[in-house]
């Protein structure tokens, strides 16, 4: 998990706060507001994603096969 840190976290999130500098340079409390909103609503669930993934590969529990037979199925009884 410390590779995960420090060659996946670390730097996607570096580039993250660079970014959100760029686009928001205010300091005030709405802009702060607003990029508190941007990290939840559009880095939160990818970087989620990742960490899960990346989880899941290394205890050899993720199998891209198994997930998409499941959601079909699932999705189909649904319907």
């Amino acid at each position: 998990m410390a590779i995960y840190g420090l060659l996946i976290l670390g730097p996607v999130q570096h580039k993250w706060f660079n970014f959100l500098s760029k686009i928001i340079p205010k300091t005030d409390v709405l802009s702060t507001l607003t990029k508190i909103l941007l990290g939840q609503a559009i880095f939160g669930p990818i970087i989620n994603t990742v960490f899960f993934s990346y989880n899941g590969v290394l205890q050899g529990d993720f199998n891209f096969l198994n997930i998409d037979l499941v959601f079909n199925l699932q999705f189909y009884e649904f319907i």
